[in-house]
């Protein structure tokens, strides 16, 4: 959420109404608001902002511009204290107590807000009076602070202590279907829902509720009232499936079951063909392969590619103790590996406390296999600021029910935002990873083996 801009002049905050048309609050020069300022004056008492003095004593005409005496440096003038110090201590509202008191960030709207009547909100707005040294303290810890919705696509503007109630109705708030669990717009919601395929949808012949994606194998395959057609090809009957077992004990269907029989033991004896060449063949491949895996020993191999993870901020908010992110599988030659990333604490073990994720390159194929990694951790705004990891190992033979990976913790977790530039910066804050694979297989390692 960033705070919108605001403008004012301190005129229009004071709480004595007396000196709202006093002339001490502004530079008699230069117009501008004096409680940032520092003021100078004359000998003779006549006083103005530091700025606009400087600019007369280096100007041609280097007089007083109410008594005109001549000013021949800044030696010759003397800090004007009191005012200031009377100034800081003036009691003002603050000026998040009013309406209308932010505006459109365009630079032309901006300063037409000087000529803009400000009018207290009196519901909503900040009830806090104070002095004009702690307006800026104030300003950056005041709760009835003007922010805009952290929603991509929502252009709404609100209170900070009322942007909670926002994000209840807020139209493009992310949340999650209660059937399907995506994540998805509010104001996608009733689109979602006529195509979720977790809703459940009523079966029109037995009124059962099936989820959407069932419904159609459960018309053809399981609904009791679904009409279905005889499965012995001599017999036309058609009937409702929960008559199947009644028309079988009615009908004699013997004759063709034995056909079907027949037909069976022919296609097994096929099979059984098929499975001899099938086995012959495989026979062949096999001396193949021994070949050509002794005239590429000393071959490498390597794969690129890019892994984009959307939505990568949730997908951490989610995670449990022991919980990854996996990639799809690739394969390089014959060896078959996929990605993984994990919260981790800086001596690698999962703590979902932690503040680091590790990179993680699996092996599926449990071959002792030496590989070389690159990751390119990619920057939205700024290519110059990109990750690059290198780091090598070596896959060890495991039991079947044991990982085999190697792994490498990468960074903080909060080094990856869309400020830096690590996030995409649109709504599905993806994060995106350039990576080269290497199987080397002139190192392949064999484990000694008594």
């Amino acid at each position: 959420m960033e705070n919108i801009k605001i403008k004012y002049d301190i005129i229009d905050l004071v709480c004595d109404e007396k000196e709202l048309f006093s002339n001490i609050y502004s530079c008699p020069v230069c117009y501008e608001p004096l409680f940032k300022k520092q003021i100078y004056q004359c000998s003779e008492g006549h006083w103005a902002c530091r700025e606009c003095f400087q600019k007369i004593i280096n100007s041609n005409n280097s007089h007083c511009m109410s008594c005109r005496k001549k000013i021949g440096s800044f030696n010759e003038l003397s800090r004007n204290r009191g005012l200031e110090l009377m100034i800081q201590s003036k009691k003002i509202h603050c000026p998040y107590s009013f309406s209308n008191i932010w505006c459109n960030p365009d630079e032309a709207d901006f300063e037409k807000q000087n000529n803009v009547e400000l009018f207290f909100d009196l519901d909503n707005g900040c009830k806090e009076t104070f002095k004009v040294e702690q307006l800026n303290n104030h300003l950056e810890k005041c709760n009835y602070r003007f922010v805009e919705c952290s929603n991509f696509g929502c252009d709404e503007i609100v209170r900070l202590n009322k942007i909670e109630k926002h994000q209840e109705i807020c139209k493009f708030a992310r949340i999650t279907c209660r059937d399907c669990e995506t994540k998805i717009k509010r104001i996608e919601e009733t689109d979602h829902t006529e195509v979720c395929p977790s809703v459940l949808i009523v079966c029109v012949q037995c009124n059962q509720s099936v989820k959407r994606c069932y419904l159609k194998d459960h018309i053809e395959n399981t609904c009791e009232q679904g009409i279905i057609k005889c499965k012995y090809g001599d017999c036309q009957s058609v009937y409702k499936r929960n008559q199947l077992s009644n028309h079988l004990k009615q009908v004699d269907h013997s004759e063709s079951m034995k056909r079907i029989i027949d037909l069976q033991e022919e296609e097994i004896e096929q099979y059984k063909e098929q499975l001899k060449e099938s086995n012959e063949r495989c026979l062949d491949l096999i001396k193949n392969f021994k070949v050509i895996d002794r005239i590429f020993t000393n071959y490498e191999e390597s794969y690129r590619n890019k892994w984009e993870i959307s939505d990568f901020k949730q997908k951490i908010r989610n995670f449990g103790v022991f919980d990854s992110i996996l990639s799809l599988s690739f394969k390089i030659g014959f060896h078959k590996f996929y990605l993984g990333i994990s919260l981790t604490g800086k001596d690698g073990f999962n703590n979902k406390d932690t503040d680091h994720f590790t990179l993680y390159l699996y092996n599926k194929n449990n071959i002792p296999t030496k590989v070389r990694c690159e990751f390119e951790v990619i920057n939205h705004i700024d290519k110059l600021k990109n990750k690059k990891i290198e780091f090598s190992g070596v896959f060890e033979k495991t039991y079947e029910e044991q990982d085999n990976y190697i792994e490498y913790v990468v960074s903080k977790l909060s080094d990856l935002s869309r400020r830096n530039g690590f996030l995409s910066n649109d709504s599905f804050e993806t994060l995106s990873i350039n990576f080269s694979i290497t199987v080397n297989k002139n190192n392949t390692i064999f484990p000694l083996k008594n």
